[in-house]
């Protein structure tokens, strides 16, 4: 509870900091943004970089220590449903809430014109449309490395999925050794993320000034 109050009131510092440094009109204001901007990525990245490690160490274990032979199969279908079902979820939430919060929070005329200018580059108009199969195939990666290495998150957590559900059926002398490790996996980066967390006033400060 105190670690949140103080993460609060770092994000008001940084928004009052930044309001009234700007209302003042104090020099050397672009160089504070882009100094605060700099704290506040290296410490979301640190956040980042955790995310991938732990969800597969967590669900590895997970999947492995409670699923035994006889489930294997019901688990990895359940498993299987559920990301589907989650994906779709939270689509059609960002396309509901996405325009909402936009008219409440417009975007900044400057930003929205970035925006408009990158998207034209980057995606011609006559862009074929994805469909469903393409949408389904997309879930299974071809290199669970390089879907880690893109975070492309779903076809990674399937892979996982299937991976722990294929190791819960190994004999125990086999399969021990792989939960153990990624157990201590696990352990490892829950201590790191608690380094991190340990930093997110100085890091929500610096993000909440540079907004």
């Amino acid at each position: 509870m105190a670690r949140s109050w103080l993460i609060l009131s770092a994000l008001i510092a940084g928004l009052a900091l930044g309001a009234g440094w700007t209302r003042l009109g104090l020099g050397g204001i672009s160089d504070a943004v882009a100094l605060a901007a700099s704290v506040g990525g290296v410490w979301l990245d640190g956040l980042r970089m955790t995310i991938v490690p732990l969800v597969v160490s967590l669900l590895i274990t997970g999947i492995a220590k409670t699923a035994d032979s006889a489930r294997g199969d019901r688990v990895a279908m359940r498993s299987v449903v559920t990301f589907i079902a989650l994906l779709w979820v939270s689509t059609a939430m960002a396309a509901v809430l996405v325009p909402a919060l936009l008219g409440v929070f417009p975007m900044p005329t400057d930003a929205a014109r970035s925006l408009a200018a990158s998207l034209s580059v980057s995606a011609p108009v006559d862009a074929p449309t994805v469909g469903i199969a393409a949408f389904l195939r997309s879930i299974v990666p071809s290199n669970p490395v390089a879907a880690a290495a893109n975070d492309a998150l779903l076809p990674l957590i399937l892979f996982t999925a299937v991976f722990a559900v294929a190791l819960a059926r190994l004999p125990a002398a086999q399969r021990e050794p792989v939960t153990a490790f990624f157990d201590t996996i696990a352990n490892a980066v829950l201590l790191i993320v608690g380094w991190v967390l340990a930093l997110a006033p100085i890091g929500v400060l610096a993000l909440a000034f540079g907004v």
